[in-house]
C-alpha cells in the first residue's frame, strides 16, 4: 500500500502560489480524488499565498492538519483557461465550466460551504486572511510556531 512505501502515517504538503493552469487543475483533481483512497494524513500549509489550485489543495488537506500562520494570504479565484489551442472558443467554454463546477462541489465538501457560494466568492476572486479561511473552513488552525502544528 501506499502507506507501507512511504513508511509513514503522514503526508506534509506545503502550498503556496498565485493560481494555476487549467492543465494543473487537472492534475490536482486527480490528487483531491485519490487521497482519500490512502490512511495517510494529509497535512497542509500554504507558505505565503495559496490561491486557486492551492487554495483546493489547502482544502483537501486531512480535517484537523489545515494550518496556516497568521500572515497568509488565501484566495479563490476565478477558474480561466490557460491556453489558445482550443480552436472553437465554445468548446473551450464548456470544458472550463465543467472543471469549474467540479472544483466548486471540492471546495464545497471541504469547507461546509454551497458550490453556488464557491462560484460566487471565486467569480469576485475572494482574497481571505488567515482568521477569514479559518471562518470560511479552509483551514482548521493558525499556527505561529513548529509547536502549535505538532498539537
Amino acid at each position: 500500500t501506499f502507506e507501507f512505501m512511504l513508511g509513514a502515517k503522514y503526508w506534509h504538503n506545503s502550498v503556496g502560489n498565485d493560481g494555476g493552469s487549467f492543465v494543473r487543475t487537472v492534475i490536482i483533481l486527480f490528487f483531491t480524488s485519490c487521497s482519500s483512497l490512502f490512511s495517510l494524513d494529509f497535512v497542509q500549509s500554504p507558505i505565503g499565498n495559496a490561491s486557486g489550485i492551492s487554495a483546493l489543495l489547502l482544502a483537501a488537506g486531512s480535517k484537523g492538519k489545515r494550518f496556516s500562520t497568521p500572515n497568509t494570504q488565501i484566495a479563490l479565484v476565478k477558474i480561466t483557461s490557460d491556453s489558445n489551442s482550443f480552436i472553437d472558443p465554445a468548446i473551450q467554454s464548456q470544458e472550463v465550466k465543467r472543471i469549474s463546477d467540479i472544483i466548486c462541489g471540492l471546495f464545497a465538501k471541504h469547507t461546509g460551504q454551497t458550490p453556488a457560494k464557491i462560484q460566487a466568492d471565486a467569480d469576485i476572486d475572494f482574497f481571505m486572511s488567515a482568521e477569514d479561511a479559518l471562518e470560511y473552513g479552509l483551514i482548521d488552525s493558525i499556527i505561529d510556531r513548529p509547536e502549535s502544528a505538532r498539537q
